[in-house]
């Protein structure tokens, strides 16, 4: 019997997924990914709540490969996402009080990984 929450992340991926980066130090892979976002209430500096919304990335469990090994998102990865002539870099982060991913299903096949903007860098389309 086939899993009906991998059969729709895996038509969701084919229908809006993206190629990403994902880079862990040294190590880097590309990987389908879609696009979500979380709206979460954080305290701000000033101990005022303050509700944001932040860029989520949906990745396959079994796509998080390194050396054929799996891995989970831990704070500090990057994923580097291509948009126009903008290479954006979006660093694994938590969400508030809650960790850096969680599962999108039941079956854990999916990663639900939150992140931040950490750096923009335009390329020039003559040096490629």
């Amino acid at each position: 019997m086939s899993d009906p929450f991998g059969n729709l992340f895996a038509s969701l991926r084919a229908l809006e997924g993206v190629t990403v980066t994902y880079r862990r130090g040294e190590e880097s892979f590309e990987v389908t990914a879609v696009i979500g976002s979380t709206k979460v209430e954080i305290a701000d500096q000033n101990g005022r709540r303050v509700r944001v919304e932040v860029r989520d990335y949906l990745l396959a469990s079994a796509d998080l490969l390194i050396d054929e090994q799996p891995i989970e998102p831990q704070n500090g990865d990057v994923i580097e996402q291509t948009i126009g002539t903008n290479v954006n870099s979006y660093e694994v982060t938590p969400l508030g009080a809650d960790d850096c991913w969680r599962f999108s299903d039941p079956g854990q096949l999916e990663y639900r990984i939150h992140t931040k903007r950490i750096s923009v860098v335009t390329i020039d389309p003559e040096e490629e």
